[in-house]
């Protein structure tokens, strides 16, 4: 048997009390003269065991084949001159199924001959997963807590004794990179003496960075709760630029509706302050405000008294659409105010109308809805008309929106002539989405059945909307009642 070694076969004379040379003239007359049949069962045994190691041989040498072929890849980290380590994929692999192989190898009853080497294999792939594991969590957090510690110094003066801390991993953390970097084998690097002990202890360091940003970060969300929206790192950006208003420009559209920019009035430098006078949407449209308002003061505070203030001159811009809807020859009033304002305000007055036709046909005029279906469908007229001409773009986007929505208007008032509703508290009406301007209040309701909302007055710009279906108004319904 090929499996068999010099050790096997000593064995096999010790067992036979019998001798023979294992050289070029031993034959099998030797065999046969050594009476193997009278011990068939511990013959078995050595044979048994011979191929048992050969198996486990060859598996231990594909082992240290293939970590000897195994090589860490690093990458450089943005400007920082550090060089990182790419997640290894195969090495992860590699541990999987090795530390698997070597597990089944410690079951095995013919292992002993192997026995140190399974063990230091063991104990070199547990180290190995147990540093890279380390030192990926220990690499993701630096990578994330770098700019934000080293990079604003807005942080560095809020958590000072943190800002320190995170110093000292940094330190620690491109020490062990830089030699690292030399380090293309996985045991090798993971075996340097001392890394997982300073990996451990930057690890420990960081979740305390970790914390007290997180602290810090929840008190600027709860006073201005929109930054839940935001993810840390914009956060951490606004926070940082916050003193200068201008240049938290960017991150706008990410805790608003549409909010794309906002218009700062520029000194006589050309620079721009922190006084605002207007709001633009993502896609272009301009919403100039009525009074200025500056920021000043911390991020939050003044993020929060803008997002006031900008709805505060949505309503002052609804309020006013409204009120010359009737005193302005409609082709003039729909080029006048933004989208968000024509819309809504078309939605007010088709509440107001349908409930004055309601009345009409209360007081004995038969023809009340019908004659409003006629005005409906004249003011869709002007609309289309409208479109067909030339028009800009945001116009355009503009009027179609409003085709979209009045069409739904007229289909109503369509199935509540075919239904023959005589009255505005039967359900067909009530099961409507509402607007209406409260005089009381001072502020636009939204009606449905037996809810009533405030209008939030959110900018939303000028965008498109789907057509509206039964469904539509099936999901107004179940979603205001919920």
């Amino acid at each position: 048997d090929e499996a068999m070694r010099e050790r096997h076969w000593k064995k096999l004379m010790r067992t036979t009390e019998t001798t023979f040379n294992m050289d070029d003239k031993f034959v099998l007359e030797h065999l046969l003269a050594a009476n193997l049949y009278k011990f068939a069962d511990p013959v078995s045994e050595i044979t048994e065991q011979a191929r048992q190691e050969v198996k486990i041989d060859l598996a231990l040498t594909k082992i240290e084949n293939t970590w000897g072929n195994l090589v860490l890849e690093y990458e450089p980290f943005r400007q920082t001159g550090v060089s990182t380590l790419i997640m290894p994929g195969e090495v992860y692999e590699a541990l999987d199924d090795n530390e698997s192989q070597l597990q089944n190898m410690m079951g095995n009853r013919f292992m002993h001959f192997f026995e140190l080497q399974i063990t230091d294999w063991k104990n070199k792939l547990a180290k190995t997963r147990s540093v890279i594991d380390i030192w990926m969590e220990v690499q993701r957090a630096w990578c994330s807590l770098e700019s934000i510690f080293l990079g604003s110094e807005d942080i560095r003066e809020q958590l000072p004794e943190d800002a320190k801390r995170f110093d000292q991993v940094d330190s620690d953390f491109r020490e062990q990179m830089n030699v690292a970097k030399e380090q293309s084998s996985p045991i090798e690097a993971a075996m340097q003496d001392g890394r997982e002990e300073v990996f451990n202890k930057c690890q420990a360091s960081l979740d305390l960075c970790q914390k007290s940003l997180s602290e810090y970060l929840e008190v600027k969300k709860k006073k201005f709760p929109r930054f839940y929206f935001v993810a840390p790192a914009d956060l951490i950006d606004i926070l940082s630029k916050g003193r200068y208003p201008p240049a938290v420009q960017e991150h706008f559209s990410k805790f608003t509706d549409n909010t794309g920019r906002i218009d700062f009035i520029k000194d006589d430098e050309g620079k721009e302050t922190g006084v605002c006078r207007g709001m633009t949407s993502t896609d272009n449209e301009y919403v100039p405000f009525s009074t200025e308002y500056s920021c000043e003061g911390a991020v939050e505070d003044w993020l929060y008294g803008l997002m006031e203030h900008s709805c505060q001159e949505v309503r002052l811009s609804l309020k006013e659409a409204i009120n010359t809807f009737v005193e302005l020859p409609r082709n003039e009033w729909l080029y006048k105010y933004p989208a968000q304002m024509s819309l809504t305000t078309g939605q007010v007055w088709w509440t107001t109308e349908v409930n004055s036709a309601f009345e009409r046909l209360e007081q004995g005029n038969e023809n009340a809805l019908k004659d409003y279906l006629q005005t409906v469908i004249g003011g869709l007229k002007t609309l289309v008309d409208l479109v067909l001409g030339k028009l800009s773009k945001g116009d355009r986007i503009k009027f179609i929106t409003l085709i979209t929505v009045e069409v739904h208007a007229r289909d109503i008032v369509q199935r509540l002539i075919t239904q023959r509703v005589d009255n505005a508290g039967a359900f067909a009406w009530q099961s409507q989405l509402k607007y209406r301007w409260d005089d009381d209040s001072d502020n636009c309701l939204i009606n449905i059945a037996d809810a009533e909302m405030n209008y939030c007055y959110e900018y939303v710009g000028n965008t498109g909307r789907l057509v509206i279906t039964a469904l539509t108004d099936r999901c107004y319904i179940t979603l205001t009642q919920a």
